[in-house]
Parts: C-alpha cells; structure tokens; sequence
C-alpha cells in the first residue's frame, strides 16, 4: 500500500490519493455516503458512492480504512476546516481493522465531553480527541528544546533510573531485588542531580536529557508520580550565559506556537524583592497590586505584636463583600493581619476589625497606587513569621485583581528568581532547612558561614505564578559540602551511607558547574493552555495516583 499521510498528499485537482486512518463522521444520501478520514495529520471529506456507499453503510465508526481515490473540489465549501474545499471520491477502499463495539463517549463533538475516569480508561480513544494535538505539540516543543541545546554545544546523555535513595526530599519508590542472594533495594531516580554532577567530573562539560524522574509525592493538576524534565548540566559557565541559552529555547517555543517574541532577557527578581513586593517567591508579574513596606508607618503596631515590620497591600475602590469574609477572616486568625479602612487618605476602622485607631496619614511609598479612597490590608511580622505573613497577602493581591481573566491568559511573564537563602525556617519542622537541595553552593563560597543569613547560588524560572525550572551553582569543594550537610543535620555515618560514593570523586578534581531542570509536562500545560498536566501526558495516573487504564497499582 502506497499510503502517505494526508498533510503530503498533492493538492492538485484529479491528482490520486492513497491515504489510510480513522473512518470517522458519515452521514448517508440516497446512494451517497460521506464520510472523514482521519489521521495523525489530518483529515479530509471522503465520498463513497453505490455499492461501496451500501457496504461501508454496515461498518462501524474509528474502523481502520485504507482508501485511494481521486482529489477534486467540494460543491460545497466548508471555510472553517482544513482541507474544508477539497473532497476524495473513492474509487476503492480495504477494512484494514474493523471496530466491534459502539463507542463509549463521542470523539467528534468538542461539547460531549466524558468524565475524566472514562476518558482515562480508553485513553487510547481519548488520544485521537484532542490529546492527539497536544501530543503533538509536545513532541515539536521538545524537537526545538533539543535542537537549540545541540547547537549550543550540549551532548545528550542517559544516567540510570535504578539508584539508590538519596534524601532529596520526596518519598522515593523502591523495588527490591536479590543480590549476591540477599534481598536489595533499588530506588527509582527522583532526579539526575547526583549522576549530571558526576559526567562534569568526567569532563563532559556541557550535558542534557529529557529525564523520566519518580516522586510519591501527594498529587494534584500539575503533579504526577512520574514526570519528564530537561536536564541540563553545564561545566565553567556562569549564570547569565546559562539564563541566555534557556531564554533563546523558550523564545523559539514562543515564536513557533504563539506567534509571539519573548521580551529578553526575562527580569532577575531577588528572593526578598519577589516576598516583599510580590508575596510569594513564585511572583505572578500580571497582577497590578503591589505589597508595600509599611514598617516605619506603623512602628507601635508592630511592636504592641511583638513585631519589628509592617507590610501593607492597598487596594483602591474596593468593597469587601460579605461572601468574602469568611475566607480573609481565616487568612486574619493565622496572622497578624489587619484590614483597615482609607477615606480621604486617612486610616479608619474597617467594619472586618472591631480594633480602633487613631487616624494616621497615608504614607508616601513608591508604588503607582495612590493612597486615598479604598482598604488597606496591613500585615505585621519578624524575621520567622515573615514569609508566612507576606504569603498571605500575595494571595490577596492576586484575589482582588480587577484585570479581566481573559485578558490574564493572554499574557506571559517570565521572571527569574535569584538570591534565595541557603537555608529557611521551617514553623512547621521547628528547624532550618535547606531553600533549594543540599548540593546548592552558597553565596560565600567557603564554609563557617551563618545558617541564617547566607544566601545561595541557586535560581528558579517563574511564569505566570507557577514555577517552570529549578537550578544552581553546584560545590565543587568537598569542605563546603560536608558543612552543608552538617548544618541540615545529618551525621557523619548518615553522609557516608548516602553520599560517600559521590563524595569520593570530589577528591579528583572538581570543574566549576552549574545546573537547572525544566518540567516538560508543567511548560507543555501552559504553552497550550490546558487545566491539567494529565492533558498533555499520554497515560496518565488519576489524582489518586491510579491509572484506571490498567488499574495499576495491584493491590497485594
């Protein structure tokens, strides 16, 4: 069979057609039938005629034909399809695979869309919907990401999924095996780090692959148990040379399938600047309201708390409705927050806060807003209860936003966010720990730094509230890791237990490196504007971490 895909067939009138896929919508007149057939590249109005029409009259929907017949224009145009002009009169056609079973949802209507459960349980049916589409974008995104780190001189290299666990922060799975006939455990990688490390040691320099990584981890829209992301490892570079190459890849992306130029480079936001102003240290850039620093306004409100800041958010013109209330009323109990009324640039007692004050000027601050008509949300703080507090009002910015939501899916902000700490406080542990993962090199450089102020050489890449990509400048120095791992508590016998195979290569010689991992599914979801990861992941597992396909995991 001479088939080629419907995209390659000549777009010649009389010119001969073989084409094969999906037999798809038919709809019967007199001794005519038309019909679509569907393929990976598209599909085209095909007309069956006599005896031919009568016969495929019997055959079910999604059957495999194979047809060859001749192009020629449609009497009737249809201008909202591809191919909506031309139509193939069938002169002969084979049932490649005949379908038994009537449908269980309908895959041509775009508005009878079935319950997730079902779709994931035929996803092979589901996957000829639109999941076919994403499918396909995300293959193209992935070709272009490749394609661009070739050019930039990365080589791609495969590290092993079977390791052993490494405490990187998520649960891991395991599997056990024998070994010299007692039972072992493999742990299934949760990320290359350790392994991209290494090949730096060996002296490949500049390393990728798009790496299948497994965390039990709770799920939810934008979480699986296993996930893709680009790996990138890359030796005597520096920071800005490595944000250069990401934001090129990501500007070709955005060209092919937004039409669109990224503005580059993308802003570099610090860690502190992103709390303070944004409320979170994945700042959505699109909302309009900015938290400010109000600590010198409200000095005896701070201290009456126990506290030495004061961070404001003011919304102007707002009402705060009483469907409303409740949820700021459960932001209120967990913090120092209190909502205040502004009239005529004064500060009065809201009808939310049964506490009185005395009226106090609006103070000037740096921020388009102006201070007059409106309610102003003070938050106070100190230096551990800071990143809660300020937490709470980025999610209140966000909330009040007055910018219509279409209006905010239509735009992409990029920002990177540089300068974390090494180390935050953790409330609910009660104890440090590390902000990135314990191979983050600090600020410093050298070991006997403070815990709680030094920063790291880490970094992360925000779009839109959501965090696309992680990375850092890695130890090169065996002094300086084994001090980090002290500090985030672990012994002497727990380091060599987990990292003694990868601490011996430190004494051989270690190259300047660096790093960062994109999450493929996460990039894909966004670039496409899908709700769910699961949309662009072909077999997916449920929110309950079950894939109703196979209906694993089995139960034991």
């Amino acid at each position: 069979m001479d088939r080629r895909l419907i995209k390659d067939q000549p777009l010649e009138e009389n010119s001969v057609w073989h084409i094969a896929g999906f037999l798809r919508v038919s709809k019967s007149l007199g001794k005519l039938l038309f019909t679509n057939i569907e393929d990976v590249s598209g599909s085209i109005q095909v007309l069956f005629k006599g005896e031919q029409a009568q016969e495929l009259l019997k055959i079910k929907r999604e059957s495999v034909l194979s047809v060859e017949g001749i192009l020629k224009k449609r009497k009737s145009i249809n201008p909202s399809i591809p191919l909506g002009e031309w139509e193939l009169i069938a002169e002969k056609y084979e049932v490649l695979s005949e379908a038994r079973k009537v449908l269980p949802f309908e895959l041509t209507s775009a508005s009878d869309r079935p319950q997730e459960a079902t779709r994931l349980k035929y996803r092979y049916l589901d996957i000829r919907r639109e999941v076919k589409a994403n499918l396909i974008s995300k293959s193209e995104i992935l070709r272009i990401f490749r394609d661009h780190l070739v050019h930039e001189n990365f080589m791609e290299v495969f590290t092993p999924s079977l390791s052993i666990s490494s405490q990187e922060g998520a649960n891991t799975f395991d599997t056990r095996v024998l070994r010299e006939k007692k039972e072992a455990i493999f742990s299934l990688s949760q990320s290359p780090q350790l392994y991209k490390q290494l090949l730096m040691i060996g002296g490949l320099e500049r390393y990728f692959q798009i790496a299948n990584c497994f965390r039990l981890e709770d799920l939810r829209a934008d979480r699986q148990y296993e996930f893709f992301q680009i790996d990138i490892e890359m030796a005597f570079s520096n920071q800005e040379k490595l944000f250069s190459i990401i934001e090129t890849a990501l500007s070709k992306i955005w060209s092919q399938f937004k039409k669109s130029e990224l503005p580059t480079p993308f802003p570099r936001i610090s860690y502190d600047e992103a709390l303070k102003r944004y409320g979170s240290d994945k700042p959505d850039l699109r909302y309009e309201f900015l938290i400010d620093d109000l600590s010198s306004h409200f000095k005896e409100l701070s201290k009456a708390n126990g506290h030495d800041e004061a961070h404001g958010l003011f919304i102007p013109d707002i009402e705060i409705f009483q469907v409303e209330e409740k949820w700021i009323n459960s932001i209120i109990t967990k913090n120092d927050i209190y909502i205040l009324k502004i009239q005529d640039g004064k500060v009065m007692r809201s009808s939310l806060m049964n506490m009185s004050y005395e009226d106090i000027s609006i103070p000037k601050v740096s921020s388009p807003l102006s201070y007059k008509n409106g309610t102003l949300i003070l938050v106070t703080c100190d230096e551990l209860t800071r990143k809660n507090a300020l937490t709470s009002l980025g999610s209140l910015r966000m909330h009040f936003s007055k910018r219509p939501k279409a209006q905010l899916e239509q735009e992409y902000k990029f920002a990177w966010i540089v300068d974390w700490p090494l180390f935050e406080y953790n409330e609910l542990q009660g104890k440090w720990v590390v902000a990135h993962h314990l191979f983050t090199k600090p600020a410093s450089g050298s070991v006997g730094f403070d815990i709680k102020g030094e920063r790291s050489m880490g970094y992360d890449l925000v779009l839109n509230g959501v965090e696309l990509a992680s990375g850092s400048e890695r130890n090169n120095d065996l002094d300086v890791q084994n001090y980090i791992f002290s500090l985030a508590g672990l012994s002497a016998q727990e380091i060599e237990d987990n990292f003694g195979w990868f601490l011996e290569a430190f004494n051989y010689g270690v190259p300047p490196h660096m790093g960062i991992a994109i999450g493929v599914d996460r990039l894909v979801q966004m670039i496409l504007g899908v709700p769910s990861i699961r949309e662009v992941i072909a077999f997916p597992k449920n929110n309950h971490g079950i894939c109703p396909l196979t209906n694993a995991p089995k139960l034991l």
